[in-house]
């Protein structure tokens, strides 16, 4: 477990991150529901969504990361600054009305800091304590004070061994220079442009990765019952982009009870 200093005010605490799972009965309201902790992240806040049988529905969206109307739930304080509580909301103005069977089991899931003892009442007290404390006191052989004593005689000569030295002399492959000298022979910012666009990633050019996310993003998304597809289509609403088997918890094929998606043919 790795622990943390962390400012809270004008203080600092150990802090450690810990993950919430909180699990919710679900009833016929909408009400929002309390969190026990303040989320580091909002946006990481995830929520999955069991039917009273056990089926696990997809899971939902977070307003707070996807931003666009029809999402499942955003993370809120709704009653701030009286209650500084953050909430899980199901329903707002840019928020899904979509009610859930009586008795489904939601799974709320975050990261947030659980704060321990304080280890410093003083930062200013510190600081100075730091700052302020002569060099001659710390020369200890191997020590940081004498390796910042040393540091201090060589800053005036830092800058002229760096900028003068030789363009050709630091050429090794994946060092800084040899990055330098790449970029020196790189002629135009469209020659740039070409490189950044053709480059490959896991063996296919760059603009063709992004222009995929794009017409996926872009068109409509369609569910084939026939044969338990999810097909994806470009911005005109016709084009096949791709396809994916959608599969229940057991394998089986379903459109209904949707535990994982595999692209289809792969």
């Amino acid at each position: 477990m790795t622990v943390f200093v962390t400012k809270i005010g004008t203080r600092f605490y150990q802090t450690t991150v810990q993950q919430s799972v909180e699990n919710h009965t679900m009833t016929t309201s909408l009400a929002p529901i309390a969190l026990d902790h303040e989320p580091i992240d909002i946006k990481q806040v995830e929520a999955v969504l069991y039917s009273p049988q056990g089926d696990r529905y997809p899971k939902m969206e977070n307003y707070n990361l996807y931003p666009r109307n029809g999402a499942d739930f955003d993370i809120v304080q709704p009653y701030a600054p009286a209650n500084m509580t953050w909430y899980f909301r199901w329903w707002a103005n840019h928020l899904s009305s979509e009610r859930f069977p009586a008795g489904s089991t939601l799974v709320i899931t975050y990261e947030y800091n659980s704060v321990g003892a304080e280890v410093i009442n003083d930062p200013n007290a510190v600081a100075d304590a730091v700052w302020n404390r002569q060099r001659a006191s710390h020369s200890t052989s191997g020590s940081m004070g004498e390796a910042m004593t040393a540091l201090i005689g060589l800053v005036d000569d830092i800058p002229g061994s760096v900028w003068n030295s030789l363009l050709g002399s630091h050429d090794q492959p994946g060092s800084f220079g040899g990055l330098l000298n790449d970029l020196v022979s790189i002629s135009s910012p469209s020659t740039i442009a070409t490189a950044v666009w053709n480059a490959s990633i896991n063996g296919i050019a760059a603009k063709n990765m992004i222009e995929f996310i794009y017409d996926v993003q872009g068109g409509r998304w369609n569910l084939d019952t026939a044969n338990n597809q999810m097909v994806l289509y470009k911005e005109n609403n016709q084009t096949e982009v791709a396809r994916f088997n959608l599969l229940a918890a057991d394998g089986s094929g379903s459109v209904t009870s949707v535990f994982e998606r595999r692209r289809a043919g792969s």
